[in-house]
C-alpha cells in the first residue's frame, strides 16, 4: 500500500509539473478552465492523480477552484515573479545572518566543502547541459543554506517555493536564447561569489552576492517569459 501511495505522488508532482510549465509558457492561457477529461485523456493518466495535481497548482496559487467547481488558470503576473523573489531575499538572507553569527567550528568547515562539492557538479551539469542533475544541484545549494540555519519555518517556505523555483531553472535552461546565455551564466557564477562570503565570514559580501544572484535571476526570467510568449503569438498569427 505503501507503494502505491508514493507512486501516485510521484505522478501527481509530475503531473503538475506538466501543467504548470504549460502555464507559464501560456500554452495554457490565464483564465481557461482546466477540463479533467480532456487533460487526463491527454495525458494518458487517470483523474485521481491529475485532482492530486490541479490540488498542488491551487496551493502553489496558479490555478483556482471556485465553488461551481470549475478549475481555471490563474497563472502568475509580473508582480507576483517579483514578489517570489523578494521572498526569497528575505528567507535566504535571514539564514546567511544566523549562520554567520553563530561561531565558526569543523562542521561549519564541513558544510562549505560539501558547498563547494555541489557547485563543482553543477557547474558540470551546466557544461554538458544535464538540465535534471542541474536543477537538482541547484535546488540543493540554497536548501542547503536554510538547511544549515535550522529555521523550521524557513526550510518549510522555502519548500513550498520549490516547485516554482524548479520550473524556472528548467525554462532558464529550456528557452534561454543565445543572447541571454552570458545572463544565466553569470547568475550562477553568483554561487562561487556567496560561497567565498561564507568562507571568509563577511557577511555585508554574502548579503551583497545573494541579492546580484536573485536580481539577474529575476531578470533573466522575465525576459525568458516575454521571450516565450512573443513565441506563442507569433506562432498563432
Amino acid at each position: 500500500m505503501a507503494g502505491s501511495a508514493q507512486l501516485k505522488t510521484v505522478l501527481s508532482s509530475k503531473i503538475a509539473g506538466i501543467l504548470r510549465q504549460e502555464i507559464y509558457e501560456n500554452t495554457i492561457k490565464v483564465g481557461a478552465h482546466l477540463n479533467e477529461a480532456a487533460i487526463a485523456a491527454r495525458l494518458g493518466t487517470s483523474r485521481g492523480p491529475l485532482r492530486d495535481a490541479i490540488h498542488i497548482l491551487e496551493n502553489e496559487g496558479l490555478v483556482k477552484t471556485p465553488p461551481n467547481g470549475r478549475t481555471f488558470v490563474v497563472g502568475f503576473s509580473t508582480k507576483e515573479i517579483i514578489e517570489y523573489y523578494e521572498l526569497r531575499y528575505y528567507l535566504e538572507s535571514k539564514a546567511i545572518h544566523k549562520i554567520l553569527s553563530e561561531p565558526e567550528n569543523q562542521s561549519y568547515h564541513d558544510w562549505l566543502n560539501d558547498l563547494e562539492q555541489l557547485l563543482s557538479e553543477s557547474k558540470q551539469y551546466l557544461k554538458y547541459d544535464d538540465k535534471d542533475l542541474f536543477t537538482t544541484a541547484d535546488y540543493k545549494f540554497h536548501l542547503s543554506i536554510h538547511t544549515r540555519a535550522n529555521n523550521t519555518i524557513s526550510i518549510q517556505v522555502w519548500k513550498m517555493l520549490a516547485n516554482m523555483s524548479i520550473t524556472i531553472i528548467e525554462m532558464n535552461k529550456r528557452y534561454l536564447a543565445d543572447k541571454y546565455i552570458h545572463d544565466l551564466n553569470a547568475t550562477f557564477e553568483y554561487h562561487d561569489k556567496i560561497l567565498l562570503s561564507l568562507k571568509n565570514r563577511d557577511l555585508d559580501m554574502a548579503l551583497k552576492n545573494l541579492q546580484i544572484h536573485l536580481q539577474k535571476g529575476k531578470e533573466t526570467f522575465l525576459k525568458i517569459i516575454e521571450s516565450v510568449a512573443n513565441m506563442t503569438s507569433k506562432s498563432k498569427s
